[in-house]
């Protein structure tokens, strides 16, 4: 079923944020475009103020739950260092594995603007509790697309690679800071990350989603 692809897809989890305690940080949308491949690759980092880091929450981002991460994403967990060199600014990622990444900064207005040479960070704050969507959305990559509608209900279509055949699924949802609850009327619930752009499109955890 294409649903099935699409969690792959989307690399989300099903997890209820309700009671995560979390932990407080900055969370930031990268995007790196390839000059070999064409392709942009967006990743999420999480930057706790207590110097953890996650790539790519699992588990919700507002507040991101460490203690899940390292339990179900312990390969993107690790801790980080912000130091300065001949006026330059560097971040030196200490991953779970005991492996190193260091990489260039750039800020603006005291954010971080750019994480190694053309890696774009743009800060995500939250949306409001509840807030609504009403367009539709087509994947720059993908053939997943999303109608979002402000009656808190969606639509999503996906071209089913094993039939064929276009595969259509409806259910509700919620946003609530960058978390998007999506509840299939099958009972399937997937929690993604969610950030809407100043264009108006939108990047659901790891995929570009451009407004139509």
């Amino acid at each position: 079923m294409a649903i099935l692809f699409a969690t792959i897809l989307l690399s989300s989890c099903k997890k209820d944020e309700s009671d995560n305690p979390g932990s407080s940080g900055k969370l930031y949308v990268r995007s790196l475009y390839s000059l070999v491949t064409g392709i942009v690759y967006i990743d999420w980092y999480y930057m706790g103020d207590n110097g953890e880091f996650v790539k790519n929450p699992k588990n919700g981002v507002q507040p991101v739950d460490m203690v899940a991460e390292k339990k179900n994403n312990l390969q993107n967990t690790g801790n980080y260092t912000i130091y300065k060199e001949n006026n330059n600014s560097y971040i030196k990622i200490t991953w779970s594995s005991g492996s190193t990444t260091t990489m260039g900064l750039k800020y603006q207005n005291g954010d971080i603007s750019e994480m190694d040479i053309m890696g774009t960070m743009i800060r995500q704050t939250g949306l409001t509790k509840n807030y609504k969507l009403n367009a539709a959305y087509q994947g720059a990559s993908t053939d997943m697309n999303f109608r979002f509608n402000t009656d808190g209900t969606f639509t999503f279509k996906d071209y089913d690679l094993q039939t064929y055949k276009w595969e259509t699924y409806t259910g509700k949802y919620e946003i609530n800071g960058n978390n998007l609850n999506l509840k299939f009327d099958d009972d399937t619930i997937l929690l993604c990350m969610i950030a809407v752009l100043d264009n108006g499109d939108l990047i659901i955890n790891r995929e570009y989603y451009e407004k139509q």
